[in-house]
């Protein structure tokens, strides 16, 4: 077993977990969660992608798996990533913003452990080309993910604009762990080799991600990235659902509209998430729960033809691993 001497131990539930061990270490990858607190009772369920580890803001360390076994936040990755989950990616800014002094000191002795106990190197992994040195190291989630992201020499470049390779998350946009962030990592590099750290340099704008339309309607692009994070069967159809005219008709445009009050299994997810009843039924009481976990306005209403909740959902999606 291999814990984390500085880590809270919130081992998840084995039977959430493939039990599989890892075949190789090759990588540490870096994520930002979009949201706040505590990632153990979103992970601590069935059909959740965990990570080993998550950091808040404060500079906590949470400890989810042990190394000894994979985790399942990077996809094709799994086999040889140590995965670290953060705290953020919310607001207006979630691209932009950095790790906080707190996260980077703790990031920094979590690297270093990590490191030096799987003999991972400690150099910047360059991409995310499966079985080559170049993937090896200090690695970040987008380095596995495809997007309208800047071209090299840009640290920010993503799979596509790095020749290919391994996928880390199957939704193509997704910024994760955001600019702002990917520029401190090569500080946290220096640091855990013995170094000062060096300034993050100021970067440009990103050109737009891609991914999800920040239009604030609720159609079947969002269901499925909704329903890929959820790990429930992706059809882009929130289904048997209950129409209630002026709360959730028309504005939940991907639902299918019946008398049978079956409900949805990615509603039934988000209500288990959100710790409400799972009727699987997306009515008022829901989009509540949902607004108040967005920050948005609390009406219980999904309006038209534009939803603040929706669009902010959208954001979160598109920006990092969790809603």
């Amino acid at each position: 077993m291999a814990i984390y001497p500085g880590a809270n131990v919130r081992l998840i539930d084995p039977a959430y977990l493939s039990g599989r061990h890892m075949a190789v270490y090759n990588r540490v990858n870096l994520h930002v969660q979009a949201g706040t607190g505590s990632l153990f009772g979103f992970f601590n369920h069935s059909g959740r992608a965990s990570s080993h580890f998550w950091v808040s803001y404060g500079g906590t360390v949470e400890q989810y798996v042990d190394t000894d076994l994979q985790a399942e936040a990077d996809l094709d990755g799994n086999d040889a990533t140590v995965s670290i989950e953060t705290e953020g990616g919310t607001g207006s800014t979630a691209d932009v913003d950095g790790w906080t002094p707190a996260q980077l000191d703790a990031l920094v002795g979590l690297v270093a452990w990590i490191t030096d106990v799987h003999a991972i190197p400690r150099k910047l992994a360059d991409n995310s080309h499966s079985g080559s040195e170049s993937s090896r190291g200090l690695s970040w989630h987008r380095l596995g993910i495809d997007g309208n992201f800047p071209d090299l020499p840009d640290i920010r470049a993503g799979r596509l604009q790095r020749g290919g390779g391994m996928y880390y998350s199957s939704s193509s946009g997704k910024v994760c762990p955001g600019g702002g962030k990917i520029a401190q990592i090569p500080s946290i590099l220096d640091r855990v080799n013995g170094g000062a750290g060096t300034v993050p340099p100021v970067l440009p704008p990103e050109p737009p991600a891609g991914g999800l339309a920040l239009d604030g309607q609720w159609g079947p692009a969002t269901t499925r990235a909704l329903q890929e994070l959820m790990g429930t069967p992706v059809d882009g159809v929130i289904s048997h659902q209950w129409s209630q005219p002026g709360v959730n008709d028309p504005g939940l445009y991907a639902a299918q509209w019946d008398k049978t009050q079956t409900g949805s299994t990615l509603i039934r997810a988000m209500q288990d998430v959100l710790g409400i009843a799972a009727d699987g039924l997306c009515g008022r009481d829901t989009i509540t729960a949902l607004q108040r976990r967005m920050g948005t306005p609390v009406d219980g209403v999904i309006s038209t033809p534009h939803s603040l909740m929706v669009e902010e959902m959208q954001r979160r999606l598109n920006t990092g691993d969790a809603a």
